[in-house]
């Protein structure tokens, strides 16, 4: 008995579903009546209702006995849109049972074997999977006793700790993703600021004194546009729809006078 609540007790340190499924099983199936357990979860993301069983040969299989949650004709998938306690006092070896795999492990149950399932919930409080269990001679009264009650409760204990762990990681990760899209915001709101508030330079070294020595105003005009197209060329390392959009200009526009003053990459 000290061994079994030893187990039992291993249960609440599982982390991970897998590890908690094989080790439920495992620890419930040593030494019991039952010829079979299998645990049952809804996995959304992937449609497919995933299961963990185990049986003669006391070896936790994961895998063999999923199947497309969309499949309402399958036993397992009846037992979890229930949402109770389900009894099945004899499964008649698996004959009416379409599913190729789940036949094949029910026929090869001792005969009359029945099956008794638990559901399971969620945070919400809905049904996500079950646990069920297989076995000859089945009753409600019987299933209620002993230390397997308690492996159930404290699985489902732990389920439940594991999925709003994997809830807040979610809401830990959406929070950071959303963190970093406010910061790109920022950054490209503080490029803009940048780009308006950086003076321009002036043609060559001229100051307000040499305008007296201007004799052309339309070249004038032109070297003061083509050194500001330089600088901005510089400034966005040749982006050419951040400089078209720093300058009020088409990029089409853009590329004209870029082209007109040699000054195209």
């Amino acid at each position: 008995m000290k061994s079994r609540l030893k187990n039992a007790l291993a249960l609440l340190e599982c982390t991970h579903l897998d590890v908690l499924a094989s080790q439920f099983l495992a620890f419930s199936f040593t030494r019991s009546p039952f010829s079979a357990l299998v645990v049952s979860l809804i996995n959304q993301p992937e449609n497919r209702l995933q299961s963990w069983s185990i049986k003669q040969c006391s070896q936790v299989e994961q895998g063999y006995l999923d199947v497309d949650i969309s499949d309402a004709d399958h036993p397992l998938i009846q037992l979890i849109s229930k949402g109770q306690v389900v009894l099945w006092e004899d499964l008649k070896q698996g004959t009416y049972i379409n599913d190729s795999h789940f036949r094949q492990f029910v026929a090869e149950l001792p005969p009359r074997t029945g099956l008794y399932s638990l559901p399971l919930r969620d945070l919400r409080n809905k049904t996500c999977g079950a646990i069920t269990l297989f076995g000859q001679s089945l009753d409600m009264e019987s299933c209620d006793q002993g230390i397997f009650p308690i492996y159930c409760a404290l699985f489902h204990h732990q389920l439940k700790s594991i999925l709003e762990l994997s809830h807040t990681q979610q809401k830990i990760a959406h929070l950071q993703y959303l963190n970093s899209l406010q910061q790109d915001r920022e950054r490209q709101l503080q490029a803009a600021v940048n780009a308006l508030t950086i003076p321009t330079t002036p043609i060559g070294n001229n100051n307000l004194s040499d305008f007296k020595q201007i004799d052309d105003l339309t070249i004038a005009i032109e070297a003061y546009e083509e050194q500001i197209l330089k600088d901005r060329q510089q400034q966005f390392d040749g982006d050419l729809e951040t400089m078209a959009s720093s300058l009020n200009l088409s990029k089409r526009s853009l590329i004209y006078k870029l082209k007109k003053y040699g000054s195209m990459r």
